[in-house]
């Protein structure tokens, strides 16, 4: 490919990666934008998650991303058209409310009507609600976010946002006189104005400046996993019944589109080498496996066997992926040089943050 030249080139074809390149289009209309993925467009944690977001983070600076990220999804009509709102609710144990109370981002639950948990073992069949346990209505916060479609939307429809580049990864990024060179394997891809990288769980390119070298820490990685489990009868419909969540246990059911199935997210804690399941990628790639294994498929019936005892017995599958994590789960936005941002370390929360994020980088591209 012979070099071109871009205003921008976005590293990581993932929902933060599509959404810098949409804020920066947004910007900058007449701006010549690439985004370049080693993969497929969304085929990295973005194609693994489930791609939901209820309204609650466990500190302030994580609640004042959250509340940005739902403005500009409501804001942005290529956004909006893809979010998928649904009832939720919360159980938690009387010991838990408070503090959950605290970490929410939009105004307080009140208590759901017993007529509302009814209705979700109507559909899912029994639920395990221990006594005492508070069941809050969280109304319509909680969302799936179409990452899928929105990358079409944005890459491949006859008038794309940015041009698509895929197959091609990049190996470092250099000053060049007044531009960034962008460099793959097999030569240099483009010389831009400012470079985003946004890789997710792969480690981000080195950073060649006139006065400085940035090379990244490969990423903390945690496997991230999904059961979808199909619902029997043709009168199964998980979007009218919504999510059911367990607070203390930190156990989903998220109704699938279409709602003949759920999914059911849980925490995997277990993957070696690490016995808290975070480990380094080797060689700037994760290690582990993204298929969806029997180990997941096990580790998922475990962690819902007391609390969906009404689950149907077949049609079990699932997701399985990796993300890029941080100690205090908060997001980094890495600055190596004037004109090139990195983000990473979005800890399972990628769509719930990915709007404010990827403001903060087009922010910063666009005052260097």
């Amino acid at each position: 490919m012979t070099a071109g030249r871009a205003d921008l080139v976005v590293v990581g074809a993932g929902v933060i990666g599509c959404m810098v390149a949409l804020l920066y289009r947004r910007a900058h209309s007449g701006a010549e934008i690439i985004v370049v993925d080693r993969g497929a467009a969304a085929g990295g944690a973005s194609g693994a998650s489930l791609c939901a977001a209820i309204p609650a983070a466990p500190t302030a600076t994580l609640r004042a991303l959250v509340r940005r990220s739902d403005a500009l999804f409501a804001a942005i009509p290529v956004l909006a058209r893809h979010l998928r709102h649904y009832a939720a609710l919360y159980c938690v144990s009387p010991q838990r409310v408070a503090d959950f109370r605290g970490q929410l981002a939009v105004a307080d639950f009140v208590p759901a009507a017993p007529a509302q948990w009814s209705a979700a073992e109507a559909v899912y069949g029994p639920l395990a609600r221990d006594a005492g346990r508070v069941v809050l209505d969280g109304r319509r916060h909680a969302y799936t976010f179409d990452v899928t479609a929105f990358v079409h939307a944005a890459l491949r429809a006859p008038e794309p946002i940015a041009r698509l580049v895929e197959g091609r990864a990049v190996a470092a990024v250099r000053r060049d006189g007044d531009r960034w060179s962008v460099e793959t394997g097999d030569g240099v891809l483009a010389r831009a104005r400012a470079v985003a990288l946004c890789t997710g769980p792969w480690t981000a390119p080195p950073v060649t400046g006139p006065d400085r070298h940035w090379a990244p820490p490969p990423p903390s990685l945690r496997r991230i996993v999904s059961l979808r489990v199909a619902l029997p009868g043709p009168a199964a419909d998980a979007g009218s019944a919504g999510s059911v969540i367990w607070v203390d246990e930190s156990v989903s059911l998220i109704p699938a589109a279409g709602g003949a199935a759920c999914y059911v997210n849980f925490t995997r804690g277990d993957w070696p080498p690490a016995a808290a399941g975070v480990h380094r990628a080797a060689a700037g790639r994760p290690v582990a496996p993204a298929e969806f294994t029997d180990d997941d498929r096990a580790a998922g019936l475990a962690a819902i066997a007391r609390l969906w005892p009404g689950r149907p017995a077949s049609g079990v599958g699932g997701l399985a992926g990796h993300d890029s994590y941080t100690p205090d789960r908060h997001p980094r936005i890495d600055r190596p040089a004037p004109g090139v941002v990195s983000v990473t370390g979005t800890s399972g929360a990628g769509v719930r943050l990915a709007p404010a994020l990827a403001e903060d980088a087009v922010r910063d591209l666009t005052a260097a």
